[in-house]
């Protein structure tokens, strides 16, 4: 009762220190600040959602500044750390332009991050400053772009005092002095005229690539437009009519009005896309674990009215489709002009529980995106006649990439009411910002694909994973046919019964020839046979074991012999022990198993069997190709492998400090040495477990489905592949089946089947002999039963058990 109270004690004081390690690692961030994913990310999601949960309205990660309007204008200031002119231009709607004279800039939009540039848990900035950050948009560094500028200001008097940090870089000012990674400022106010003047110092570079879906708004004042070499251009008016169909198919009228001065306009592919086109996506992510396709026909294109020729391509992983207009050159004179396309779409209908509806990009970064130079935009979707809808979303993903709302786009779309004619149009802020459409439709506007259509559909997707699967075809193909040409056994002859062992075979080779490699049960084996020759003794001592030499004439010993002898009873100068008997510790059975490996495999070498790993090398780097498709097809990135790969290093971690405290016996806590292993290594093993578990569910998630089922056929692939190709050679398969006839009689226990094969005599001699022969063969117990109660005194090895016991501890 005492021992039991004892360990339940000593496991609750084991897991109370492994709490308390864990949760200060996690919310000390230790882990975090080596770079590595643990349970601080987990701890800090955790109290963040309990802080919303707990709180009486949204507490949202990012809120615009409401005291922007206290500095809206231009202000400008010399740097006191370089001591360059800076000009710093704040509107009202939140777009921000920041430069310097020598040509340096970066815009986009003010915004204050809750979660960003922490300081003990909270924002940090001069006394009486306000945080002010920036979601770069645009920047004369392409690698600014996307990024997050953290900053802070305050009104002294006329003077704005303002600082802000290197893009991307998570730090707050703290004090009004510049220092690594911020720059700050004392700003005045410029007159009025100085903005158009500074900002024409350091243009934004646009090329030919006009018409584009990547394009980022403008933040002039004035209605922009765009060069293409040297050609000004300005869309004024974009139109999309949308006409859904009852099977679900959508007909597609854009209308497009350009001003420009005149030129000509020269289609070029590659890297850098030129002249006039138009970009449909053609790809989404659908609810199951592959994308879907979008069927596209281009109806027709004009001109002012006239037909005008076009060309189609499909471009990129995610097939979107460029239509070109007059691909080879097309001249416009200086004015207005009009582009139409017509185009009809399929599977943009999400089929809700409740309702129906379809989202569409009117413009924008999405696969509808068109340049920066719009002024005015509208949207008009016809439904079925005797059918209504509404607009339920207008979602504004110009700087908040799809968070933000605008409140009146979500009033006007309130107002469309129950109409099966639904539009929805706007002159264009100077923010220009990227809008999409939600249309939500009751049930029956529309109907759901039949069955023919939902396989039509299906076979289209799986067309973008054909590339996967030619790949994963050939990677089997090559290794069966390698297998087939390499990998498969000789032809075996009729099994004859042997009373005795092949000549010049010691169990030891006998097993490395049965398994085609090495083990601990060779090595039992190989020690056994020396102690049924009489060459060592072993004997017991306390729990462990002393190998005794029993022979000083070493010539009448075979190789393999000397090679364990000279293991076991060799001194460090190459003498022979003046004892004579040596413990089986694990320094001298580490040895031994070492060099009797190396001479075992030195002696069989390719003579009886060959493993063939050369024609792995192709397979491998055919499997590395496949992987590599595939992970483009489904759009991996390169943190997700990162991330894949860490999660591999932390399950072989958690694995071996658990198999290695397994083999320890630590949980059985006998020695006071076991709870140390435990004190020690317990901690690591199970934060290790947590992380895996924490992270596995993002990992292995369904969107990854079609990378990771590929990835783990083929390495299973590999391990299989790795035994079926190993095949023994014309004298091995000879070998192998004169050790299995002795098997068989190793393995042939029933009396009346013994009494037809008439073997030896039953006598401690034989038995002792063959023992380690049946050890190596797999058929110890077998070969035992056979003698049950003809063994007496003279059987001198030691239990079998308890020697497998000694040498794997």
């Amino acid at each position: 009762m005492q021992n039991l109270t004892r360990k339940i004690l000593l496991t609750v004081l084991l897991v109370i220190i492994s709490v308390v390690i864990i949760v200060t690692m996690g919310l000390k961030g230790l882990w975090k600040k080596a770079g590595i994913p643990g349970l601080d990310t987990f701890f800090s999601d955790m109290l963040e959602r309990n802080r919303v949960d707990n709180a009486t309205g949204p507490f949202p990660e990012t809120t615009l500044p409401s005291d922007i309007k206290k500095i809206v204008g231009t202000w400008s200031g010399n740097s006191d750390a370089d001591g360059k002119e800076w000009q710093f231009i704040f509107k009202d709607n939140y777009a921000v332009r920041i430069s310097n004279s020598t040509g340096y800039f970066h815009q986009g939009t003010a915004f204050i991050h809750w979660n960003l540039g922490l300081t003990d848990g909270n924002i940090r900035v001069p006394p009486g400053w306000s945080p002010l950050d920036v979601d770069i948009t645009q920047s004369s560094e392409p690698s600014y772009s996307t990024k997050i500028s953290l900053g802070a200001f305050a009104m002294r008097k006329d003077i704005l005092k303002y600082c802000f940090s290197e893009p991307g870089k998570m730090v707050r000012p703290i004090t009004d002095d510049s220092r690594e990674g911020l720059k700050c400022f004392d700003l005045t106010k410029s007159v009025p005229g100085e903005d158009k003047q500074h900002v024409q110092q350091s243009p934004v570079q646009l090329t030919e690539k006009t018409l584009t879906t990547s394009a980022a708004p403008s933040q002039s004042s004035e209605p922009s437009s765009t060069s293409v070499s040297g050609i000004k251009v300005r869309v004024t008016d974009f139109h999309a009519r949308i006409l859904v169909q009852k099977n679900g198919t959508l007909l597609v009228h854009e209308t497009i009005k350009i001003n420009t001065d005149g030129g000509t306009f020269e289609q070029k592919t590659g890297p850098l896309i030129s002249g006039i086109y138009r970009t449909i996506g053609g790809r989404i992510q659908g609810k199951h674990a592959y994308y879907q396709l979008m069927g596209i026909e281009i109806i027709e294109a004009s001109l002012d009215g006239k037909p005008i020729p076009y060309v189609e391509k499909t471009l990129g992983r995610w097939f979107s489709k460029y239509v070109f207009i007059d691909p080879e050159k097309l001249i416009l004179s200086p004015g207005v002009h009009e582009f139409t396309i017509d185009y009809k779409t399929d599977r943009h209908i999400q089929f809700m529980q409740d309702h129906d509806e379809f989202f569409w990009w009117i413009f924008g970064e999405g696969s509808h995106g068109w340049v920066t130079s719009i002024d005015t935009v509208a949207i008009t979707v016809i439904l079925p006649d005797g059918n209504h809808g509404i607009i339920a979303n207008l979602d504004d993903h110009s700087w908040n990439k799809g968070i933000g709302k605008i409140p009146e786009l979500l009033q006007h779309a309130s107002e469309s009411g129950n109409s099966n004619v639904l539009h929805y149009g706007m002159v264009l802020s100077e923010k220009k910002p990227y809008l999409s459409v939600v249309v939500s439709m009751p049930k029956g506007v529309v109907h759901g694909p039949d069955l023919d259509m939902r396989i039509s559909f299906f076979l289209r997707d799986m067309k973008t994973y054909l590339p996967g699967l030619i790949g994963l075809t050939i990677f089997f193909v090559y290794y069966i046919i390698v297998w087939a040409r390499v990998g498969r056994d000789p032809e075996k002859k009729a099994l004859f019964p042997r009373y005795k062992p092949p000549a010049d075979c010691s169990p030891a080779f006998a097993r490395f020839l049965m398994t085609m490699g090495y083990d601990r049960t060779a090595f039992t084996s190989a020690i056994l046979n020396l102690a049924a020759k009489g060459i060592i003794r072993i004997l017991r001592h306390n729990s462990s074991y002393i190998v005794e030499n029993r022979t000083d004439d070493l010539r009448r010993l075979s190789p393999e012999e000397l090679v364990l002898h000279y293991a076991f009873f060799e001194g460090r100068r190459g003498e022979t022990s003046a004892s004579g008997r040596k413990e089986l510790d694990a320094i001298l059975i580490h040895r031994a198993y070492r060099k009797h490996r190396k001479y075992l495999k030195s002696a069989v070498g390719n003579q009886f069997f060959t493993r063939n790993t050369r024609y792995m090398v192709p397979g491998i780097i055919i499997s590395i190709i496949v992987a590599a498709v595939n992970a483009e097809i489904v759009d991996i990135d390169g943190s997700y492998i990162k991330q894949l790969f860490a999660l591999g290093l932390w399950t072989l971690f958690a694995g071996y400090i658990t198999r290695f405290l397994s083999r320890k016996r630590a949980f059985e806590l006998k020695k006071p040495s076991k709870a140390v292993y435990l004190l020690l290594l317990f901690p690591p093993a199970l934060y290790s477990i947590a992380v895996v578990l924490s992270h596995s569910m993002d990992v292995f998630d369904i969107r990854q489905f079609m990378f990771l089922l590929p990835l783990f056929i083929m390495m299973t692939a590999h391990a299989v592949f790795f035994f079926l190709l190993r095949a023994p050679t014309i004298p091995g398969r000879k070998a192998l089946d004169e050790i299995e006839g002795f098997k068989t009689y190793l393995s042939a226990v029933e009396g009346d089947k013994l009494d037809r094969m008439t073997p030896p005599e039953k006598t401690p001699a034989v038995f002792q002999s063959y023992l380690p022969y049946a050890l190596a063969l797999g058929v110890e117990n077998r070969w035992s039963e056979g003698f049950t109660g003809e063994i007496d005194e003279a059987y001198t090895l030691p239990p079998l058990d308890l020697v497998l016991t000694s040498i794997s501890r």
